[in-house]
Formats: C-alpha cells, structure tokens, sequence
C-alpha cells in the first residue's frame, strides 16, 4: 500500500492480536473479526499463529484472542500474560467432538481456561460440558458462536460466491469428497498422529480408548478409499474432487487415484465456495457436513461402520446418513438424476438438533458478542512491554520486526516451522491479505477505511482510517 495510507498507532482504543493456525479454515473469518474490531477502533495484529506468538513481547500489550486451552496452549499463555497481555480464547474444535470426557482431557488445561478473561463457547451444548467440568470457571464460559458461522449469515456469505463461479467454470459438475483421516493418514507418516499425541496419554485406559479409537477411523479410512472410484465410475460425465483435510497426506490419495480419469485430489483455499459450487458433499464426521447444511450445500455422511463412542454425533446427525455403498449410491442417485434436491436441503430435524450445539441467530453476530466482551476489560491495559519506538509513527516497524525475527532465527535456529506447519498455514502474502480485505468491502459495504501493513512475515496490522 502507498505510504500515505499505512496505519498509525495514534488514538487507539487497544491492541488485539489473532493467532491463525489452520489457514483455509480460519482466515477468513478471522480477517472478519479483525475487521469489525478495527471499525471499534481497535489496532489488529494477524497472521499466522507461530508469527503473532512472537511478536507479542515486541509489541505494545493488549488482548491475545487464542483459538485454543489445550494443554499444548500452555507456554504461551503464560509467555503472553507475562508480557502484559490479556488472553481470551475459544476451541476450533469445541462444536464437534464425539466423546464429552476424552474432550476435556485432550484440548482443556484447567490452568489455560482459568488464565482466560473470558472463553468463547460455540453454544449451550459445549458450555454445559465445560461448566459441568469446571463449576468454579462457569461464569466465564459464554454463549457467543464463532467467527466462522458469521460468514454464513446472508450479509457476509457473498464473499464465496466469486471463487465458487470460478470453480464451477474450471471444474464443471462435481461431488465433493471431503476427508478426515489425519488420525490413521497423518502428514507425518503411518503412526504421526499417535506419536503427536502419545506423550498426552496419561494412563492404560487413556492409551487403549486412543487405539481402539484410531481402529474405529482406519476402518472408515478404508471404506472411503474404496468408495471414491466406485463414485467416479457411476458418475463417469462428473467430477469426483478428493478434499483431504489440513493434517493429511494428501499423497496418499494422489497415488491411490492417480490413474482415475474424473478423481482429482485438490487442497485450495477455503471449503465454503467448494460447497457452493459442488453439487453433494459426502463426508464422515466433518464439521463441513454442519457448514452445508447451513448454505444449502445437499450433503450425506456416508457411515459405513458406525460407534456410538468413536462417532461424530453432530456432523452426521445434520445430513442425510447412508450405511453401506448400497445406500450411499442410492442416496446419489435420488439427488443427481431424480433431482430430488429438497430431501438433502429442508432438514428441520438437521437444524433441531444443531440448535443445541450452535449460536445461530440472524440478530447480533458472534464477532460483535467478542468485541463487546473486549470492550468491557479495565483500561489501561498493563503497558509491561511497550517500546518506546512506537511513540515514534514514522519508525518502520515491520523492518524491526523483521531484523529481531531474523536474528531470532540466526540464533536459536528456530526459524523453520516445519512441513506439518507449513502445510496447514502455506503462507500469506500482502496482496492475498489486502483482497481478502478488499472482497469483505465489496460484499458488505463496511469496511471501507480498513487499512492492513505487513509486519513481517505472514503478520499483518489492520486498523480503520
């Protein structure tokens, strides 16, 4: 951007810093929560969640906005609090998780929930488990949703509608197979998933629920890996697009596929224009199975082996269901050549049970019930780690970020964050950053003095003119 329209840090209402670890999943919604946050008034740090981790001793003190109190969060909240931060915090994972103990075990610290101001409860479902766990904490625990369904109210989810002509041009009629198998196909190889996570099992029964867990996802996993070419042969005059998760080994599925003239593997940006532009979505478990339902996307969970411990109730709950390859093909058939597209759009008994997991309201948005929340902290902030190179407007601020982060890296060797990391966050550039901007003006009509500087790299500062 010009010089004469960066940010300043002159008449700020605060800092608030956004940490995005999952970049197709996140980023957006989270560059609409800074947007409504700079249109309080506020300075918005964002970016990739390692990035905006280390920047925070250098930067002036304000409110951390975690996406997670697992027990990994740990250091950090302590390293930001230290620094003169306050930490605010909601659980990507919080709406669908398929057993309430083994939920509070893996992603709850009690010590992270009680460092937090506040915590952010997808809906009543998740707040009850976590106020029944934590009785003394459950005032702190609110009702407010997430960025993420803010995107699919009617006044926001325009932003999709550009990517998804575009894939419908570049891809034509396609199903749309989204996977989940992180846990038995993990980037990191056969056995990533359980050597991530062996260290956390903290007990016998811990280690035996977490196995038995793992063989119920392998039989899924194979099942899928079966069913997918059977639907590019029956629906040979469409596509059939293989959408592995963020954790995956998206190889695994190139090699298995690779010879399959209508089987494509495609990762690229966000799933909600893949779900405008597909004609059915098939899953296992998927939070997108929730998102389709909410867009109008037809969507079936496909559950060839069922668990009432292992299973994902809500995704599955929300779709038509289908048991074996039999009902799968029918289902398909109904939908794709009899056209019977309102048996897999009007579900009230999908919304019904959603209504007990999830804030889904028309009125206030969920990025407006955080910022109210923010709004209402004690001011002044502690101003432990304020430079005295901010007061200085005309300082480059990103060219010091930039050299600490490089000595940083020179010196510790801790500047690579590895393929795993990578993969989940490949990068963002300012022109990616500034359309994302751009295209949320463009849909909402709000906006529109919102200004964005990069930090460094893959950090961002937003702030209203």
């Amino acid at each position: 951007m010009p010089e004469s329209s960066e940010p300043t840090v002159s008449k700020s209402k605060g800092w608030i810093y956004i940490p995005v670890e999952v970049k197709v999943r996140e980023l957006q919604a989270k560059t609409l929560l800074a947007g409504f946050a700079a249109e309080r008034g506020y300075n918005v740090v964002i970016g990739e969640a390692h990035a905006v981790r280390r920047c925070l001793h250098q930067m002036p003190a304000g409110v951390v906005l975690e996406k997670g109190v697992a027990p990994s969060k740990t250091e950090g909240f302590h390293f930001a609090k230290a620094k003169g931060h306050r930490v605010m915090s909601w659980c990507e994972e919080g709406l669908v998780f398929f057993n309430d103990e083994d939920y509070i075990r893996r992603k709850i610290n009690p010590e992270d929930l009680r460092d937090c101001e506040c915590f952010f409860a997808w809906g009543p479902y998740q707040a009850n488990v976590l106020g029944a766990a934590f009785p003394d904490m459950a005032d702190k625990i609110l009702e407010v949703g997430n960025p993420r369904m803010d995107l699919l109210k009617p006044d926001f989810r325009g932003v999709f509608d550009q990517e998804a002509a575009a894939l419908k041009e570049k891809h034509g009629k396609f199903i749309l197979v989204n996977t989940n198998f992180s846990h038995c196909n993990h980037s990191k190889g056969e056995d990533g998933y359980f050597q991530l996570i062996q260290g956390k099992m903290t007990s016998p029964e811990v280690e035996a629920f977490t196995r038995a867990w793992l063989a119920h996802k392998e039989v899924l996993f194979s099942a899928f890996k079966d069913a997918i070419p059977k639907l590019g042969e029956r629906y040979p005059d469409m596509k059939v697009i293989v959408r592995p998760h963020p954790g995956e080994n998206h190889d695994t599925y190139r090699d298995l596929y690779k010879d399959l003239p209508n089987v494509e593997v495609i990762h690229e940006g966000g799933v909600m224009p893949w779900l405008r532009a597909a004609e059915v979505l098939v899953h296992n478990g998927c939070f997108t199975g929730i998102e389709a339902l909410l867009i109008g996307c037809p969507a079936i969970a496909y559950r060839p082996v069922r668990s009432e411990t292992y299973d994902q109730y809500l995704p599955n709950s929300v779709n038509v269901q289908a048991d074996d390859e039999s009902a799968l093909f029918s289902a398909m058939d109904r939908l794709l050549i009899e056209k019977d597209r309102a048996a897999f759009v009007d579900l009230p008994e999908g919304y019904e049970a959603l209504a007990q997991h999830l804030i889904i309201e028309d009125g206030k948005t969920s990025c407006d019930a955080i910022l109210d929340e923010v709004d209402q902290l004690p001011r002044p902030l502690p101003k432990l780690n304020r430079r005295p190179w901010f007061c200085l407007h005309r300082l480059h601020i990103q060219g010091y970020i930039r050299l600490y982060n490089f000595l940083e890296a020179l010196v510790t060797g801790h500047g690579d964050r590895g393929d795993y990391s990578r993969q989940k966050f490949p990068g963002l550039e300012a022109g990616e950053m500034e359309s994302e901007i751009h295209l949320l003006q463009t849909i909402s009509g709000r906006f529109t003095g919102l200004k964005s500087r990069q930090l460094g790299k893959d950090l961002f500062w937003l702030r209203a003119q």
